[in-house]
């Protein structure tokens, strides 16, 4: 090869080629697509344990590409290293340019592929006869110690379960005899050594503690498998399923997921199975386990050294947490851009199944307090949010099983309100016609205000769905524009402003009180628009049980802790306390609404009751 300008780019692996006879054979006599190494490949690389003629001859092929030649999709070609191991092709779209990769190692594309000609030709014609690619990252073949005997060059799966102790990608690191015993206990050798090409995930020793070998069946086997897909770890897209063996439409179904974290300037490479359809062996969820040892070319496709197997759900919710802390942490970073505030306390709810509720109440472990689960979608794409304590948390990881549960890694920590008022209501569903009513004549912007505290009793959509049944031609009109002042003045009987916001234990507290015929007395709370009179009574206090109420859209009854009463109504909080940084939310099921303080007349034109409007008179004198 004649140095070109950017020979110095790949000068180690350009020496290492000088010195191999082998290889300055093949140049005179073959046809060949050389992928070399960027030097700065080889600094990343460290220490070269394996044979320097062994490891030049695996980044030859006697098959000249150009990039636009290599294919389309998963393919390989055949090393010049003896065996003729494959070296594996994947095309991995983006958005401004297409990346090629052999193996793990990017094909730097800016780079001019080299033509040169036949030796000892004498045709007179000029025949290409070598393409030079430059890749960031060295090949390193699955072969045998070269003082071993009986060497191998191209082992399938299951050769290299076999050989494992021989072989260099291997060296002193870790073993696999427990998931090599499980394999021929289950007699399930032929899909380790199926042609093709294929990715397998093969737990280490170091993971079969507390007996965890005998949840280890043929369907968990099969799960360590994706068919007919050679997946490195670099090009392969994170968080995207993909099939394994374990596809039985009609009883065990698992899918796999790369996913990966930053510590520091390492990434850390995992798997994930999700055992979508389980059985009483096999728990539905998703089981995290770190590769340890990535990458490891063979015959038929790939190989992943994980610490653990797939599938097997035999650790606490505690365990979980204390094993997968630091994935944890590095996945919630990543999503929010920022680190976690530490916790006072953890809420969660003690039953799994509620992650697939709409929206309803789940009781956590702090009494009083709730979750709200969500399903948001967008196009083909679903979400799981989860509301705690104001905090509105996207699930960035869900159903991490346990034996005793189910983890769901959240984006912040419940209890640690970062809206406000304002920005609450703009994003929660729940209160979507409210927000749409305080937008009419601008009464909302108010709520963005951090220097004062609010007070908000929002009535939720199903509050205003019933009471458009009471007051049909009333509540139709007061969503109209042309009755915007209304509107602003019913929601100003709604919003407390004070020096502090009122919790509803605070509220219960100051009206514990009863007068001389045991009538509890009322608190007067300041409105923007007068005065709220009320008692909060808690149906939870004695028996935890709450106040069942009919949820007719879905269906279902649920319980409340909290009823406010006003005016002789009863009304149930359907969530209270959303803390926001600038106030609280308490969303109800009803408006503090009575038959006579919106009328329509005869002309269909909306008025407010007298009461309120000698208020309303009142207040523009005051400003007179």
């Amino acid at each position: 090869i004649v140095p070109t300008p950017t020979f110095f780019f790949y000068f180690q692996f350009y020496s290492l080629l000088e010195h191999s006879k082998l290889a300055n054979f093949t140049l005179g006599f073959k046809q060949v697509t050389i992928f070399a190494p960027i030097n700065t490949a080889f600094q990343k690389m460290g220490d070269i344990k394996e044979d320097t003629n062994d490891l030049v001859l695996y980044h030859m092929s006697s098959i000249p590409r150009k990039t636009n030649e290599l294919g389309t999709s998963y393919t390989s070609l055949s090393s010049e290293l003896s065996g003729n191991p494959p070296l594996w092709i994947a095309h991995v779209r983006g958005q401004y340019h297409d990346d090629i990769y052999v193996n793990n190692a990017r094909v730097l594309l800016q780079s001019v592929q080299y033509n040169g000609h036949q030796y000892g030709t004498n045709s007179g014609k000029d025949h290409m006869n070598l393409v030079l690619h430059k890749i960031d990252e060295v090949l390193v073949p699955t072969i045998s110690h070269k003082l071993a005997s009986n060497r191998i060059y191209n082992p399938t799966a299951w050769e290299f379960l076999e050989k494992y102790e021989s072989l260099m990608q291997v060296q002193d690191t870790h073993r696999v005899r427990n998931f090599r015993q499980k394999i021929e206990e289950n007699n399930k050798q032929d899909i380790f050594n199926t042609e093709g090409g294929h990715t397998f995930f093969i737990p280490v020793d170091e993971g079969f503690g507390n007996g965890r070998a005998a949840l280890v069946d043929a369907k968990t086997i099969d799960g360590h498998v994706i068919p007919k897909q050679v997946l490195f770890t670099t090009p392969t897209k994170k968080d995207i399923p993909y099939q394994t063996l374990a596809n039985d439409q009609n009883n065990i179904r698992v899918i796999i997921f790369f996913t990966q974290e930053q510590r520091g300037s390492t990434v850390i490479n995992y798997v994930k199975s999700h055992t979508l359809f389980g059985d009483g062996k096999h728990t539905p969820g998703v089981v995290l386990a770190e590769i340890v040892k990535p990458n490891i070319p063979v015959k038929n496709g790939v190989i992943h050294l994980i610490h653990k197997p797939l599938m097997v759900v035999d650790s606490t919710v505690r365990e979980l947490l204390q094993e997968h802390m630091d994935y944890i942490c590095s996945i919630g970073n990543t999503a929010r851009g920022e680190n976690f505030k530490e916790p006072e306390y953890l809420d969660y709810a003690d039953n799994p199944d509620y992650a697939r509720n709409n929206q309803n109440p789940v009781p956590t472990l702090a009494r009083g307090k709730y979750l709200y689960f969500n399903v948001v979608q967008a196009g083909d794409n679903k979400t799981l949010t989860v509301e705690g304590g104001g905090v509105n948390a996207t699930v960035i990881q869900p159903d991490l099983a346990a034996t005793n549960g189910v983890i769901h890694i959240i984006d912040r920590v419940f209890g640690v309100p970062y809206t406000t008022v304002y920005d609450k209501l703009a994003t929660d569903a729940v209160v979507r016609d409210s927000f749409m009513l305080g937008n009419l004549q601008g009464f909302n912007e108010q709520l963005k205000d951090t220097t004062k505290k609010f007070t908000y009793f929002v009535p939720s959509n199903r509050a205003w769905a019933d009471a458009k049944v009471a007051l049909p031609s009333a509540i139709r009109k007061l969503f109209m524009r042309e009755y915007a002042y209304h509107a602003t003045a019913t929601l100003e009987n709604h919003l407390v402003i004070s020096d502090a916001a009122f919790t509803m234990e605070r509220i219960k507290q100051l009206t514990n009180e009863t007068n001389a015929f045991g009538i509890r007395r009322n608190i007067e709370l300041p409105t923007a628009r007068g005065s709220l009179k009320l008692y909060v009574e808690d149906r939870g206090d004695s028996n935890n049980l709450g106040q069942p109420v009919v949820d007719l859209y879905n269906c279902i009854c649920i319980l409340l802790d909290f009823i406010i009463h006003w005016k002789g109504e009863k009304i149930p909080v359907f969530r209270p306390n959303v803390e926001c940084t600038n106030g609280i939310i308490h969303i109800i099921d009803a408006p503090f609404l009575k038959e006579g303080d919106i009328q329509v007349s005869s002309a269909s034109v909306l008025y407010i009751a007298p009461q309120i409007l000698m208020i309303m008179i009142a207040k523009f004198l005051l400003l007179e």
